[in-house]
């Protein structure tokens, strides 16, 4: 009876531990392309789906779901299960082979995870290095087990919804990678903050309560960074300090979706968040440098990847440069987005499903770069460009048989003249001081191609003031050899107008004819050459006028102001650099 009882007691044991629990599998479901196979574990109270989805851009992948067959009761996985012939690893291996001609390990193909009202084992996934998204599903208490994540170092987010208490075990993920923890409820929030805090680690938390919520911003000599997360709009925004090449350190904004399968928007009310990035760049700048600074001023790089702006939204930020739009699927560009940017050199557009321009999205007098990743966007750049009557040029084709290889300009400041070699990089020339006197005398370039006009596009305006369409003019060059052209005696009067002692900025780059491709501009990659100036009392003129000085035949008064032909007053004039007497 005794012996009876305790192989009864053994064989319940087995039974909970999963002993004699098998995997039992369905037929698998293995075509081009997709692969989808489903084992269950009554015993243990679970089942796995492990098949093929669409990522976008990147085709199909693979997903593993791992849920309880009954919510009522306890699921887990247990060490047995790990050496069933019908675990999922093993199966991969079996099926892939049939699917790619090759066995394939699930470690190294899986990119998501999903456990719903499951216990998992303790490092269980910690080899599956490819996982981008991770979710976590309870319906009451949940624990996940020490090192169960610690090796995924490609995570995007972690979607925590565990309605119990949670809690964490030891180095369950990576410390280094910069992914997304979206928690469901107030506890979970506190959980996974309080792990990140204790770990040093770089992940995000986004609550449960709607809005931004911020984390500690990183503040330093010369450097910024903060990140915004709404994830009930599903993003986040990471506004940073890069290295422009010799200009120092600037900022940037990259705003992209948290999960890419889901809509992602900004929304009126993100504009009036506190955590917000404008109303946060003026608090952390006056951290910085002591001063409050506006995010529209100073952002010189934006990035939108997978989230839909809102019209209007950088319309005042001047001073971009730099514009990538990103989308796995279909996108709009809304009204006026980008309307008042005036610095850019590049716009960036890689969308991989249809694209929709809205109204007035860019300056249509700008010269700048349009970037797109296929012929879609191509042509529909393009329609917007001949609609729209737009400056811009779509990268890849301005180059066909057109090209301006050099250009110069001669300048006269206060009586002294120069002639400047313009290399093929926009940015700012010279600051000169105490301007009373200024020309643009003449231009010339050289060309290669198809080549019919060359034209200099150029503004006036004062420091401060976005150039608008109606203040750009331009002056064309007449051919003056085989792929030579020259602008000569124009005598364009730059200080026409302008008050003195202030300072004004002169904007101007060039361009050749449209040869249905688009055109050839200088510098090569849609930006513009900056001159500042200021006018009132001479102070000096800069290392740039006095560098070259060319023998002009026109004289000055000793002010500064041009004479036309020779002077019939005598006295002291300045012709050629020097100073000459004129009986």
């Amino acid at each position: 009876m005794k012996t009876k009882n305790f192989i009864l007691s053994l064989l319940g044991m087995m039974l909970c531990t999963g002993g004699f629990a098998k995997i039992v599998m369905d037929a698998p479901v293995i075509s081009d392309n997709y692969l989808k196979f489903v084992g269950t574990n009554e015993a243990n109270n679970y089942k796995y789906t492990l098949d093929t989805y669409e990522w976008a851009s990147k085709g199909p992948q693979f997903q593993l779901t791992i849920e309880a067959l009954d919510t009522s009761k306890p699921a887990a996985i247990t060490t047995a299960d790990l050496t069933d012939e019908n675990f999922w690893e093993p199966l991969f291996r079996k099926y892939t082979k049939q699917l790619a001609g090759e066995e394939m390990e699930a470690y190294d193909n899986v990119k998501r995870v999903y456990a719903k009202n499951v216990a998992l084992l303790a490092n269980q996934f910690s080899t599956y290095g490819e996982l981008h998204i991770i979710g976590i599903e309870a319906s009451g208490d949940y624990t996940i087990p020490d090192g169960c994540f610690q090796n995924c170092t490609k995570l995007d987010n972690l979607e925590s919804n565990v309605q119990g208490t949670l809690t964490l075990g030891s180095n369950i993920v990576s410390p280094q990678p910069m992914f997304i923890v979206t928690c469901s409820t107030p506890g979970e929030t506190q959980a996974w903050t309080n792990y990140k805090n204790s770990n040093g680690c770089n992940f995000t938390v986004a609550g449960s309560g709607g809005g931004i919520t911020m984390e500690e911003p990183v503040i330093s000599d010369g450097y910024i960074c903060f990140v915004g997360v709404n994830a009930t709009n599903n993003y986040k925004y990471t506004l940073n300090t890069y290295e422009w090449a010799d200009r120092g350190p600037q900022f940037q904004l990259i705003i992209e979706t948290l999960d890419a399968s889901k809509p992602a928007a900004f929304t009126a009310d993100d504009l009036n968040d506190e955590n917000y990035w404008e109303p946060l760049f003026r608090k952390y700048t006056k951290q910085l440098a002591g001063e409050e600074m506006e995010a529209k001023d100073n952002i010189k790089e934006l990035y939108i990847k997978n989230v839909a702006l809102l019209p209007n939204q950088f319309a005042n930020y001047e001073y971009l440069h730099t514009i990538g739009i990103e989308a796995g699927g279909d996108y709009t560009v809304p009204n006026g987005v980008f309307s008042g940017v005036s610095r850019l050199d590049n716009l960036d557009c890689s969308v991989a499903g249809n694209l929709t321009l809205g109204d007035n999205i860019v300056n249509p007098k700008l010269t700048f770069t349009v970037n797109c990743t296929n012929d879609t966007g191509k042509q529909v750049w393009q329609q917007y460009k001949e609609k729209n009557s737009c400056n811009y040029i779509i990268g890849g084709d301005s180059g066909d048989g057109l090209k301006i290889n050099e250009v110069s300009v001669s300048l006269s400041v206060n009586g002294y003249s120069t002639t400047l070699p313009l290399s093929d990089k926009g940015g700012t020339l010279e600051n000169l001081k105490g301007i009373s006197e200024a020309y643009l005398d003449a231009f010339t370039a050289k060309t290669s191609g198809d080549v019919t006009e060359v034209t200099v596009d150029y503004c006036v305006c004062a420091e401060g003031v976005v150039p608008s369409s109606e203040m750009w003019k331009n002056i064309s060059a007449s051919q003056s050899g085989d792929g030579e052209w020259k602008a000569d005696n124009v005598n364009l009067y730059l200080l026409d107008g302008l008050n003195s002692n202030s300072s004004y900025r002169l904007y101007f780059s060039f361009h050749t004819n449209d040869n249905g491709n688009g055109r050839a501009t200088y510098p090569s990659d849609g930006s513009m050459f900056q001159l500042n100036f200021s006018t009132g009392e001479i102070t000096g003129i800069a290392p740039m006028v006095n560098a070259q000085r060319s023998m002009s035949n026109d004289y000055y008064t000793l002010d500064g102001r041009r004479i036309n032909g020779q002077p019939t007053t005598r006295g002291i004039y300045i012709r050629g650099g020097k100073k000459i007497l004129v009986k």
